[in-house]
């Protein structure tokens, strides 16, 4: 292993030092040496005096990042960034105080750093902006509709009733995960496009398809935030649903302000759970998704690709009864009281 990372280290000096044109290759080499061989030193006392070749080390675990692309950009920060360094120092610390962990003041460090520096975060929304559409919280409502408990819900209702009558508030994509549905409406106000276009604060059920007792499903993800009367919003979809009929939907907690067009509202798993009931729903499955890791990669601007998925699902270690909740996701069903197929009327357009 000791002549892979000498081979390394030769690559990183040769590509830096053909960058460099300013100076001579004989003094760029013998600094690019001379800088090398501290890395090695300081990594040696960070493993506690163990040895680079050890299963385990610093040398591994740091194998795959490009090292002279690292170089450059830490060059090129450092020359139109010169007072990100500054910022990024450690404060004088009060006496008494207990510090954080070698490596965790070395992440806190290198993070303030690149905020200074503006790199971070890379993407202001998740991923998207580079190409990463799936975000992590995007991942968290995909395997809500699609878990177990959706599915089966919504089977064991298309067994009731000889139509499935499915509407989403929002552009209908979550309903194509849905098979069980018959008949797939949208409902939007802003689309001209929707099939049902209406109010959710202000309904009016003179219009086409806002009928009361109509659908057997209603699914509404991460739109709750934008609607300015949310419990009164929620009440009309109680309404629309048969009897019987279930809601299914998910709303952001840890999320960055996102106006589309405005952006209201945020819910803890308690409050998403007062403003079903408060409606009339019966709340049957309430979670919670999301940890620190999630939470911070999602505002740094990491897709769902860019991480190990059992790190996403993993539960918060630190103060479990304080944990990090990107998501919360319910499926409720509005009480039935008499029986499902007497009340579900056919549609009517």
């Amino acid at each position: 292993m000791r002549s892979v990372a000498l081979a390394c280290m030769a690559a990183v000096i040769v590509a830096v030092a053909a960058a460099v044109a300013e100076e001579s290759c004989t003094d760029e080499v013998r600094r690019l040496q001379r800088e090398n061989a501290e890395l090695a030193s300081a990594l040696q006392a960070a493993q506690s005096g163990r040895h680079l070749e050890e299963a385990g080390t610093w040398a591994e675990f740091i194998d795959g990042i490009d090292a002279p692309a690292l170089n450059r950009q830490w060059a090129g920060l450092n020359r139109a960034q010169p007072q990100a360094l500054a910022l990024a120092a450690d404060p004088t610390q009060k006496a008494g105080k207990k510090r954080a962990p070698p490596l965790a003041r070395l992440w806190w460090r290198l993070t303030r750093f690149l905020f200074a520096a503006k790199v971070l975060p890379v993407d202001a929304a998740g991923g998207k902006h580079r190409g990463h559409r799936r975000t992590i919280i995007r991942r968290y409502v995909d395997n809500f509709v699609q878990s177990e408990e959706v599915s089966r819900t919504v089977a064991k209702l298309s067994y009731a009733v000889s139509t499935l009558r499915c509407a989403e508030v929002g552009d209908g994509h979550f309903l194509k995960m849905l098979a069980p549905c018959t008949h797939r409406y949208v409902i939007d106000i802003k689309d001209p496009a929707a099939d049902v276009r209406m109010d959710l604060t202000a309904p009016d059920y003179g219009l086409p398809g806002v009928t009361r007792n109509h659908y057997h499903v209603i699914v509404m993800n991460e739109v709750l935030e934008h609607v300015s009367h949310a419990r009164k919003a929620i009440r009309t979809l109680h309404e629309l649903l048969a009897p019987g009929g279930v809601f299914i939907m998910t709303a952001p907690f840890l999320m960055a302000y996102h106006a589309n067009p405005e952006d209201y509202h945020r819910f803890t798993p308690t409050g998403i759970r007062a403003v079903l009931t408060q409606a009339g729903f019966h709340v049957e499955v309430l979670k919670e998704y999301g940890n620190w890791l999630a939470m911070t990669g999602f505002a740094a601007g990491f897709g769902a690709d860019e991480v190990v998925p059992a790190l996403l699902d993993m539960p918060d270690w630190k103060e479990r009864d304080r944990p990090y909740q990107l998501d919360i996701a319910a499926l409720s069903r509005k009480l039935n009281t008499t029986k499902l197929d007497e009340l579900l009327a056919p549609a009517t357009y």
